[in-house]
C-alpha cells in the first residue's frame, strides 16, 4: 500500500451512488464461500478502501469505519486501515481527523514494533504538519522517518519522504537543497518501480527545477508526469503536474499553453470537492495565472472563493499573502480604496500573526530547523567521507596490485632482454668462430697447397714465369683473406662506400665474374647507424662468398636502395640454380650466421639460401 501527501475525492452523485453500493457489498451478503476465512474477508476490505482513495475517498472511510466495527484487533492490518483512513480525511480537506488517525497509527505502529508502518505513518503526519504551517514539526517527523530507513530498504517510502522534504524545504526558499532532495527521490522513485511514487516525485521535482530557472529539467519532468498520470488514468497526479506546467508556460510568456492546461485544469479540478487539497491548489495557481493575465476580476472572485473555504479547510498560501495579492489586483483595476482596505486588513493579520509568543515559537522552531539541518547535512558528510575512505582504500589497493604487476612486467621484461642480449652475444661469438674456422680452411687449402705446389715445381727445376704465375695467385688469395678479415670503417665512409669498395675488390680477386653495384644517390648513408651498416655489410659479403662458391656466375648484380626509412639490399647472379626435383641442401654455418645477424637488426630477407635473387629488407625506425 502506498499513501501520498495529496490525495484526491469526488463529490455528486457518482461518490453517493457508488458508497450506497459499497454499503450494498458490505451489508447485503448474507454469506460467505466456507474456504474464505474472515481474515482475508477483512484484508480485502482494507485493499478495497485503499484502492479509493484515489477516485473516492468519502467511499474509503465507509470501507474504513465498517472495518474498524467488525475488526477484533489492533494488528498490522488495522494500523494500514487507520493510515488509509488518515490520508481519506485528509484529501477531503478535514485535517484534524486526518492528524488524529495518523496519530494513533503511529503509536500502534511504534508499540507493535512495525517498522514499515512507523515509517508510513511518521512522513504522512509529517505532511499533515507542513500543510498546516507547521514546519518544524514537519521537518522533525521526516527526519525521525529517514533514520528508521536503511540504505536500499523500502525505496517507494524513501522516495515519498525525500520528495516531502525536498517540498518543505522548496517552501523555506532553500531551493539548492530542495533540488538535491527531489534528485534523490526521483532516483529512488525509479529504484522502487511504483509508478504513483514515480509520478509523485518527478512532479514535485519538476516544479522545484521551475523555481530556481531550469526549465528544461522543469519541463521534461512536469512533462512525464503528466503523460504518465494520463496513461494511467488518475486525474489528481494530472491536475497537479498541470499546476506545475501552467506556471512553467506563464514564465516562458507561451500564453496559449496556459489557456489550454488552464482549460483542462478546470475540467479536471470539477472532479473533486472544492475544499479539497486538489482543488484549493488548483484555485490558487489559477488566480496568479489570472492577475498575470491582467484579468484581475476574475482573480479576485477565485481569491474570494478562496477566503470562503479557509473556514473549512487550510490553504497553501497564508492569509496575510492572499490579502497583499487582493491588493495588487484591486490596484490593477485603479480602486484605491478597495486596495487600501486589502493592506490594511493584510497588516492586521500579519501582525496578528507576529505577537511576542508567536515570534518566541518561530525563533524557536527556526533555531531547531537548522539544528536539524547541520545534523542532516553532518549525517551526509559523514556517509560522503565513509565513502570517499572507502574509495581511497580501494584505489590504494588497485594502485598497489598495478605497482606490482608493472614491477612484475618489468622484472619480465628485464629478463628478456637480458636472454635476447645473451642470445645475440653468443651468436657473435658463433659468428667470429665460424669466421676464423672459414679462413682457417681458406688458408689451409688453398693458400698452403699453392705453396706446396710452388714448393714442388722449384724442386724439378719449372720454368721462373710459371712460378710468378702462382706466387701472384698466392697474393691475391691472401689480399682476398685480409680484406674479409678487416671490418669496413662505416662510421667514415658509409656503408654505400664501403659496399662499392668490397666489390671493387672482389673484381680483382674474381675476374671471371661481372660484379655490378648500384645505390640510391644522396640518401644520407654516411649517417645510417654503424652497428646496422656493420651486419648489412657482412650479410652481403657472406652472400656474395656462397654466390661465387656454389652458383658459378658470371654476373653478380648489387643494389642498394632507400624508401623513407627503410633500406634495401638486393643481390641477385645468373648462376646455377638448383632443379626442382634436387631437394635442397641443409643451410650451412654461413646462412645461419646471416639470419641471426637479420634478426640482430630486425631485418627480413626472401629468396634464402640459393634463389637467384635475395631481397633483404630493414625498417628504420626513425632514421633518416
Amino acid at each position: 500500500m502506498k499513501y501520498k501527501c495529496c490525495l484526491t475525492g469526488t463529490s455528486g452523485l457518482f461518490g453517493i451512488f457508488f458508497t450506497a453500493i459499497c454499503a450494498v457489498f458490505l451489508t447485503g451478503c448474507q454469506g460467505k464461500p466456507e474456504h474464505v476465512s474472515p481474515r482475508t474477508g477483512f484484508e480485502a476490505m482494507v485493499q478495497r478502501a485503499d484502492s479509493l482513495i484515489d477516485i473516492a475517498p468519502d467511499s474509503t472511510l465507509v470501507l474504513c469505519h465498517e472495518f474498524f466495527r467488525e475488526y477484533p484487533a489492533t494488528d498490522s492490518l488495522y494500523i494500514s486501515a487507520k493510515i488509509i483512513e488518515g490520508n481519506a480525511y485528509f484529501s477531503i480537506g478535514d485535517l484534524d481527523e486526518a492528524k488524529a488517525s495518523m496519530v494513533t497509527a503511529r503509536q500502534l505502529a511504534s508499540e507493535a514494533g512495525d517498522k514499515y508502518r512507523l515509517i508510513n505513518s511518521t512522513t504522512d503526519l509529517g505532511v499533515f504538519m507542513r500543510v498546516s504551517q507547521q514546519p518544524d514539526s514537519a521537518l522533525a517527523l521526516y527526519n525521525e522517518a529517514l533514520s528508521m530507513i536503511d540504505n536500499g530498504e523500502y525505496p517507494d517510502e524513501k522516495a515519498h519522504l525525500l520528495t516531502s522534504v525536498a517540498i518543505l524545504y522548496a517552501n523555506r526558499g532553500m531551493l539548492d537543497e530542495a533540488r538535491d532532495y527531489g534528485d534523490r527521490a526521483v532516483e529512488a522513485a525509479r529504484v522502487s518501480g511504483d509508478t504513483d511514487v514515480i509520478m509523485y516525485a518527478t512532479s514535485q521535482t519538476g516544479a522545484i527545477y521551475n523555481l530556481l530557472g531550469d526549465t528544461s529539467k522543469a519541463y521534461e519532468l512536469t512533462r512525464q508526469s503528466i503523460d504518465d498520470a494520463r496513461r494511467l488514468g488518475l486525474p489528481r497526479y494530472e491536475l497537479k503536474a498541470i499546476g506545475h506546467m501552467i506556471d512553467l508556460n506563464l514564465r516562458e510568456g507561451r500564453m496559449d499553453s496556459v489557456n489550454h492546461y488552464l482549460a483542462r485544469g478546470e475540467e479536471l479540478a470539477a472532479q473533486f470537492p472544492a475544499a479539497s487539497v486538489e482543488g484549493i491548489g488548483f484555485l490558487e495557481e489559477k488566480y496568479v495565472v489570472l492577475t498575470a493575465m491582467k484579468r484581475y476580476c476574475e482573480s479576485i472572485a477565485v481569491q474570494r472563493r478562496l477566503q470562503a473555504l479557509q473556514s473549512v479547510s487550510p490553504t497553501f498560501m497564508p492569509t496575510d499573502k492572499l490579502w497583499l495579492r487582493m491588493a495588487r489586483n484591486y490596484n490593477g483595476l485603479h480602486m484605491t480604496d478597495s486596495a487600501v482596505l486589502c493592506y490594511e486588513r493584510a497588516f492586521e493579520v500579519s501582525d496578528s500573526l507576529r505577537g511576542e509568543d508567536t515570534d518566541r515559537m518561530l525563533s524557536e522552531n527556526y533555531a531547531r530547523f537548522k539544528t536539524a539541518e547541520k545534523e542532516l547535512a553532518l549525517s551526509q558528510m559523514e556517509r560522503e567521507k565513509a565513502r570517499a575512505d572507502m574509495w581511497i582504500a580501494i584505489w590504494i589497493g588497485v594502485t598497489a596490485v598495478l605497482a606490482a604487476l608493472v614491477v612484475a612486467g618489468l622484472l619480465y621484461l628485464r629478463s628478456r632482454r637480458r636472454k635476447e642480449e645473451m642470445r645475440l652475444l653468443q651468436s657473435h661469438l658463433r659468428g667470429i668462430e665460424q669466421e676464423r674456422g672459414r679462413l682457417a680452411k681458406d688458408l689451409h687449402d688453398g693458400i698452403c697447397n699453392d705453396l706446396y705446389g710452388i714448393e714442388m715445381l722449384m724442386q724439378s727445376g719449372i720454368d721462373r714465369e710459371e712460378l710468378l704465375d702462382d706466387v701472384e695467385k698466392i697474393r691475391n688469395d691472401i689480399r682476398r683473406i685480409s680484406h674479409e678479415m678487416m671490418p669496413p670503417s662505416l662510421q667514415d665512409v658509409g656503408l654505400a662506400e664501403a659496399l662499392e669498395s668490397m666489390v671493387d675488390k672482389l673484381r680483382h680477386s674474381s675476374p671471371g665474374t661481372e660484379f655490378r653495384f648500384s645505390c640510391s644517390p644522396g640518401s644520407g648513408w654516411e649517417k645510417l647507424p654503424a652497428p646496422v651498416g656493420y651486419e648489412l655489410y657482412r650479410i652481403c659479403q657472406e652472400l656474395i662468398g656462397n654466390m661465387l662458391r656454389h652458383a658459378s656466375p658470371t654476373e653478380i648484380d648489387i643494389r642498394l636502395e632507400r624508401d623513407g626509412a627503410d633500406v634495401t639490399l638486393t643481390l641477385s647472379h645468373n648462376g646455377q640454380v638448383s632443379a626442382p626435383d634436387i631437394p635442397p641442401r641443409r643451410p650451412g654455418i654461413g646462412i645461419e650466421s646471416v639470419r641471426e645477424r637479420l634478426a640482430a637488426i630486425g631485418a627480413t630477407a626472401e629468396g634464402l639460401p640459393s634463389s637467384p635473387e635475395i631481397n633483404i629488407h630493414c625498417p628504420m625506425k626513425g632514421s633518416k
